[in-house]
């Protein structure tokens, strides 16, 4: 069983250590007066923490005092929260106490501070390397953190331990199993699946789970939600996933079938043959890193013309792509050291005014609803490289749509759009297009795993929130009339 490491002060010998801990209570001592005055609080405060995070190789007698003098301290200041987490950091530590350290981790993660999460999640680590939940949440961190690998370690570590993760709530609206692959390329259910409404049960169906934990029985639930997303992950016969499914007699929504022809290569044959719809073709290159000499190649042999967008398989977001006008373009591109690519025909989409525009579209049960639209100069359109802020008439633009995408969009690319979304079959799933001169749908992804979320309140992208509550608000009402439905045949 893979361990985590318990953490100590290094070449240091108790007298070492608790002469560090005074100079630092000292130093806290000095700047505690300074959290008085307006000029030196934010500099005051943002030591004391810098001192926290230093001090976390302390042996643990020492950081339970070092602790204690941080609550104190910020209670003076009246940071009453911060002198909150230092006292239940004291305690845990104090105690040995393993859940205490995580629900302090896990709440320090919930407001955004991945430095003092990941650094309590560890020490939670320290007392207990079983404890799956809190591996769980620091790949989280670490991968939110930009460390990778580091993430991978802790996830194979927590799904060695558990691959089931009941959370469960008091009276909630409904009970759902939710199928998820490790790490990222699931359908985001944070705002889909409230925690204040819904019980969840996660299984985490990864390549390590063995018979034995298969033939565990599943907690009672009453629907079921492929989670899985992302068809470059994981491909529907995998009999892991097969096998969960068939111990459930329970609606299920996204079958794993149909999540599979969202495929970026298997995606122009699905929507074949539909009216005012372009998808380009797209070809699946199994390279294994031969080089940019071998890519040229493999791209002559799939007789796809040039321009080319050309990106790794299991990408998303413009990680890594390149469009490449010709075959020179491939020369000093990295692209040929991977194992696995797409190549896609490009089309230019450019509109009248110079600008290139980029809707999204969320299918609910092949229904559309309008979430975002992204207008950039450069053809690889996202909404956070758009700087649509910066720019009142991209935020109108947005909102016109948003509230009358026919309108917007024109009533042929609505039709087009509702048989996309009826040929899809899926029960959730979001795509990616535009709207061509002749009024022809441009579709570049469709998948599973787009993001739906709510935007800050009193943020410049609050009016985007009722649109977004419709979505959220469809899915739920879809999700509890196949409960319903499932219920009244039973019966």
């Amino acid at each position: 069983m893979w361990q985590m490491p318990v953490m100590s002060l290094h070449n240091s010998s108790d007298q070492c250590a608790q002469g560090l801990l005074g100079r630092l209570c000292a130093e806290i001592e000095v700047i505690s007066p300074a959290l008085a005055e307006p000029a030196g609080r934010e500099a005051g405060l943002q030591r004391l923490q810098a001192l926290d995070l230093g001090a976390s190789l302390l042996p643990r007698p020492q950081q339970v005092q070092l602790q204690k003098a941080l609550a104190r301290a910020y209670a003076r200041a009246g940071e009453d929260l911060q002198a909150s987490a230092a006292e239940l950091a004291a305690l845990g530590l104090e105690q040995g106490d393993a859940l205490l350290l995580f629900n302090l981790a896990t709440g320090c993660l919930h407001l955004g501070q991945l430095a003092q999460a990941k650094r309590w999640f560890l020490a939670c680590l320290a007392l207990d390397p079983q404890l799956a939940r809190a591996h769980l949440n620091l790949a989280a961190v670490l991968r939110e953190s930009g460390y990778p690998a580091e993430a991978a370690q802790h996830l194979h570590a927590a799904y060695a331990l558990q691959w089931i993760y009941p959370e469960p709530i008091a009276n909630p609206v409904a009970t759902v199993l939710v199928l998820c692959a490790p790490g990222v390329g699931n359908i985001p259910i944070q705002d889909l699946l409230p925690v204040e409404r819904f019980s969840l049960i996660k299984c985490y169906v990864h390549g390590g789970l063995a018979e034995a934990q298969l033939a565990q029985p599943l907690p009672a639930h009453e629907l079921v939600l492929n989670a899985i997303g992302d068809a470059d992950n994981v491909a529907a016969d995998d009999r892991r996933l097969q096998s969960l499914l068939a111990r459930s007699d329970k609606p299920l929504l996204n079958a794993p079938g149909q999540v599979l022809q969202t495929r970026r290569d298997l995606l122009p044959a699905r929507l074949h043959g539909l009216q005012d719809v372009l998808v380009p073709e797209v070809q699946r290159i199994e390279l294994s890193g031969a080089g940019s000499l071998a890519l040229a190649h493999a791209l002559r042999e799939a007789a796809l013309p040039y321009p080319l967008i050309i990106r790794p398989v299991a990408t998303h977001g413009g990680c890594d792509v390149l469009l490449a006008r010709d075959e020179s373009a491939l020369q000093t591109s990295r692209l040929g050291e991977e194992a696995l690519l797409f190549a896609t025909r490009f089309y230019d989409y450019r509109s009248g005014d110079g600008f290139f525009r980029k809707y999204r579209i969320i299918f609910i049960q092949g229904e559309p609803y309008p979430y975002h639209l992204a207008i950039s100069s450069d053809w690889l359109v996202h909404y956070f490289s758009a700087d649509m802020q910066a720019h009142d008439w991209k935020l109108e633009e947005e909102r016109r749509f948003l509230q009358d995408p026919q309108q917007a969009l024109g009533p042929r690319a609505m039709q087009a759009l509702r048989a996309i979304g009826q040929r899809l079959e899926l029960d959730y799933v979001g795509m990616d297009f535009s709207v061509l001169a002749d009024g022809r749908v441009l579709v570049f992804e469709a998948n599973p795993t787009m993001l739906v979320h709510a935007e800050r309140v009193s943020g410049p992208l609050a009016y985007k929130n009722p649109y977004i509550q419709t979505i959220i608000q469809a899915f739920e009402q879809m999700l509890l009339a196949r409960i319903k439905l499932a219920s009244a045949r039973n019966h």
